[in-house]
């Protein structure tokens, strides 16, 4: 579709403005080219089957191994291929569609950011910042219990950002031009 060539014209072009549906056909073809390489990758190799082993711990506190099987898919080398290949264009259209809707490209990366600042926190509230310093430099790993309770603030602030930037992004265009350019929707070619 032109959505797609527009996409990869504008490689690196993070300035300027891009339309919704630019944005959203242009993940529609990530989409579906994603799920045609999952498919062709299990038609050229074959599902992966997996064989493990659990230890499971029984209420009177023995310990059992328990071997588990099964079958997974994944797309493979043709999978990373559209993931590195897309992955720029992916993020310049995003760019362009957020100052399409009258805001910097900047807050595309927002939800990354608050992610990683949550998951510090809880981090450094539960394990203590010198376990934290410790394990940065090279002593002893630290690992996290979270509660249900715990896990639902962590869950919420992870993901309302990415919530109401997918808001953002389905917003209709700024009418008239902004900082960023003319409205793409009101210029004649």
């Amino acid at each position: 579709s032109e959505a797609t060539r527009s996409a990869f014209r504008k490689y690196f072009q993070f300035s300027g403005r891009a339309t919704r549906s630019e944005y959203w056909k242009f993940i529609l073809f990530i989409l579906i080219t994603l799920v045609v390489t999952v498919i062709a990758n299990t038609v050229i190799n074959g599902p992966e089957a997996f064989v493990g082993q659990t230890l499971v711990t029984q209420a009177d506190g023995t310990e059992t191994v328990v071997a588990t099987k099964g079958t997974s898919y994944n797309g493979g080398r043709f999978d990373d291929i559209v993931i590195v290949g897309c992955f720029v264009p992916l993020l310049s259209v995003g760019w362009r569609r957020l100052h399409d809707t009258g805001i910097s490209g900047w807050w595309l990366l927002a939800p990354i950011g608050i992610f990683v600042g949550v998951l510090l926190a809880m981090l450094l509230i539960t394990a203590g910042p010198a376990a934290v310093i410790s394990a940065y430099s090279g002593g002893p790993s630290v690992s996290v219990h979270l509660s249900f309770l715990t896990g639902i603030p962590v869950a919420i602030a992870a993901l309302a950002p990415a919530v109401l930037l997918l808001r953002r992004l389905a917003r209709p265009s700024q009418p008239g031009p902004n900082r960023y350019g003319l409205n793409p929707l009101e210029v004649t070619p």
